[in-house]
């Protein structure tokens, strides 16, 4: 089951609990008139303090510079390259870990 942290208007983080305490990120959304105000990392704080995962994990676009350096800021690891992730453009994913 999807659960959602939000802030504000349209600022919001989606994930759902996996096994043994793993949290999947499928996705945050920050305005972009936000951007770089701390709302994303501020999500990845509550999310961390209300649920206390063991590991936190997502997957995104490799070639979306942004989403990359901001999981890097919030001390995400890059672990895994994995081609032709995105069906529908057939584009590569990272996966990160935290």
């Amino acid at each position: 089951m999807e659960k959602f942290i939000k802030r504000g208007a349209g600022s919001q983080l989606i994930y759902r609990n996996g096994s043994a305490g793993t949290i999947e990120i499928y996705d945050i959304k920050v305005n972009r008139p936000d951007w770089r105000k701390g709302i994303g990392s501020d999500m990845i704080r509550e999310l961390i303090e209300t649920e206390n995962p063991h590991c936190l994990y997502c997957f995104m676009r490799k070639d979306n510079v942004d989403a990359h350096g901001f999981y890097l800021a919030n001390g995400f690891k890059e672990v895994a390259v994995i081609e032709n992730f995105y069906e529908e453009d057939c584009k590569d994913a990272i996966m990160l870990t935290r």
